[in-house]
């Protein structure tokens, strides 16, 4: 899980660690990033998913588990669904899983649900976390000081999450985090746009 400098805007998954940034200043990106590769180990902070394009360097960073702590709100939602189908877990910890994945898949994966079934317990998922799992999350320590070098530094950042985008939006402003992007991009309440890969390709087709 190294860092990666990509040409134009072709993207590939990486993780780096939460480290200084004031080495961002530098008009050279390539050099930037280098300098990146060396502070990673010696840091052991939050981790940020992260694209890079050495063109604009527009960095994309994921919302669940990069910029916030979602475990609380997403496990209770997914207690709560699969409630619904009285299925009972005590065990929050077993439903960590389901963070990150798109839920219908997680559904599927975890419990066997058919396709409707999995659709259903989104549904549900969605009646607890609209009301009271959003805002059972987390803020990084750091973050904001992170985000606000990075927009000194002249970088583009963005967000491409699989959670529904109207949900990561809420999320930022809650923490005050989300002007510090140029665009928050996520998965459409229908998730026919849900996949990271779709995710992406949105962002960066809205972004020009």
């Amino acid at each position: 899980t190294g860092l990666t400098v990509l040409p134009r805007l072709e993207c590939s998954s990486m993780i780096i660690a939460h480290c200084s940034f004031e080495f961002l200043g530098s008009s050279d990106p390539l050099a930037s990033a280098s300098l990146l590769v060396e502070n990673i180990g010696r840091h052991h902070c939050a981790q940020l998913d992260v694209l890079i394009s050495d063109i604009s360097l527009y960095i994309l960073f994921d919302l669940d588990g990069t910029l916030t702590d979602p475990k609380e709100g997403i496990t209770k939602s997914v207690q709560h669904a699969l409630a619904h189908f009285g299925i009972q877990t005590d065990d929050l910890d077993s439903l960590t899983p389901f963070i990150g994945p798109p839920l219908r898949d997680s559904f599927k994966r975890y419990y066997g649900f058919s396709d409707e079934q999995a659709w259903e317990g989104v549904q549900a998922y969605r009646e607890y976390f609209s009301v009271r799992g959003w805002v059972q999350n987390k803020e990084y320590p750091g973050i904001k000081e992170m985000l606000e070098a990075l927009k000194e530094a002249g970088r583009v950042l963005l967000v491409a999450t699989s959670k529904p985008e109207k949900f990561a939006r809420k999320i930022l402003e809650h923490f005050d985090m989300a002007d510090y992007f140029d665009f928050i991009g996520g998965a459409d309440m229908g998730e026919t746009r849900v996949r990271k890969g779709d995710v992406i390709r949105y962002v960066l087709e809205q972004c020009g």
